[in-house]
């Protein structure tokens, strides 16, 4: 089996530079299984708008209506917007749906030998049901998240973190979602009020609190209790499913893009989940990966223009990201010398987050105009470095002078 593109993973990354590949004309290839973990995710607008933009009608119809936020951060208790819930199962299995929908290719399976010789990618597709096929390609996009593997140099990681969750079985009601903190990490849950609480707690990866994973129910219970978190419907309340862990250590992979392959999703850059949604990063880098593939397969003479763009983008939005998480441990007071706590107090360092969006210059720089990376003239900020070409599809600089 030949293709343009491979497509290693399934997940949001991988289904959404498949899309955005297909609608330029390229026949890829999917390779990936749905994962199994009964994880609840909260998603932003800004991921449904993704969604339909790239005409994910099965996956959006696995996510609730939105459900209200709160905060027991440092003391105070506070309302802080909204999200919509999502099963992580349900949520991958539609995306499967829908790239069947859009007759994009997938196969149901695991890579085995993946390598580049002679100008081609080879490998082995091992598929569920046993059977292996062979496939060959021009370009790859790696899109394995957390299980992709990393650069030998390059790479960055922030302290280690590992999130244990827990899904509970309690009485239905009002849907919501909380985040609290305690001395040794901070938890997350989401009710979805028709039966199922989810609870996860992110902690140093060295932890004590738990030494295998059947230490995990009772290590968050301890926690909701020294978060003082505690609902009239949580009331003998009941485990359901097996508990389960997974790493939220920031890592970029530095390596991120080279001259026949890119990683997307949290393959090229995953960051703390404090920051803000996993599935909206990788959906970031997948929006735009097309492109950049467009213009190096293309266009080779803006092939290095493409590649500085991506690596320079995800470069950014790492630290800005890993600056974000930094400012909202530091709002957090009270456990100042726990370990937990002083390590991502301090990290990625100690630069202040730019936040100016006062224009203090105008350059040539790479941006996406339609399916290529071009050089336009944009306006710099503190907040965006790189550049803002176009606000609401209307010319950023024009915008600005009419103010």
């Amino acid at each position: 089996m030949n293709t343009d593109i491979l497509v290693v993973g399934c997940g949001p990354a991988g289904a959404t530079a498949a899309v955005g590949l297909a609608k330029l004309g390229y026949q890829p290839i999917v390779v990936g299984r749905s994962r199994g973990h009964e994880v609840t995710e909260g998603l932003s607008s800004r991921v449904l708008s993704t969604l339909r933009y790239c005409d994910f009608a099965s996956t959006l119809e696995t996510l609730s209506s939105t459900v209200p936020r709160r905060s027991e951060w440092n003391g105070e208790s506070v309302s802080v917007n909204s999200e919509s819930l999502v099963c992580r199962t349900s949520f991958d299995q539609a995306l499967l749906q829908d790239l069947q929908r859009q007759g994009i290719c997938h196969l149901d399976g695991l890579i085995e030998g993946l390598k580049f010789d002679s100008g081609q990618w080879t490998c082995r597709a091992r598929l569920a049901d046993g059977q292996t096929q062979q496939i060959s390609a021009n370009y790859l996009v790696d899109a394995r998240g957390r299980a992709s593997p990393l650069p030998r140099t390059g790479r960055v990681r922030g302290p280690d973190s590992v999130s244990v969750y827990q899904n509970w079985a309690v009485a239905s009601g009002e849907p919501f979602t909380t985040v609290a903190t305690t001395a040794v990490g901070w938890l997350w849950l989401a009710d979805d009020g028709r039966g199922n609480l989810y609870t996860q707690l992110t902690t140093d990866s060295q932890s004590r609190n738990f030494q295998s994973k059947g230490d995990i129910p009772e290590a968050i219970l301890v926690q909701l209790a020294e978060a003082g978190i505690h609902y009239p419907k949580m009331n003998n309340m009941t485990p359901v499913g097996s508990p389960g862990a997974r790493s939220s250590t920031p890592i970029f992979s530095g390596q991120v893009i080279s001259q026949n392959c890119i990683r997307i999703g949290d393959a090229a850059m995953a960051p703390d989940p404090l920051s803000g949604s996993g599935v909206f990063m990788a959906l970031s880098s997948a929006l735009i990966a097309p492109a950049v593939i467009n213009t190096i397969l293309q266009r080779p003479e803006e092939a290095d223009l493409a590649r500085s763009f991506y690596r320079d983008r995800l470069s950014h939005q790492f630290l800005r990201l890993g600056r974000m998480g930094r400012d909202f441990y530091q709002m957090e007071s009270r456990w100042n010398s726990a370990p937990f706590w002083g390590n991502r107090r301090q990290w990625p360092d100690s630069k202040l987050l730019e936040s100016s969006d006062t224009v203090i210059d105008v350059e040539q720089r790479a941006v996406v105009n339609g399916g290529w990376i071009e050089c336009k003239t944009v306006a710099i900020t503190e907040q965006s470095p790189q550049g803002i070409w176009k606000v609401d599809n209307r010319d950023a600089l024009r915008r600005i002078r009419e103010k």
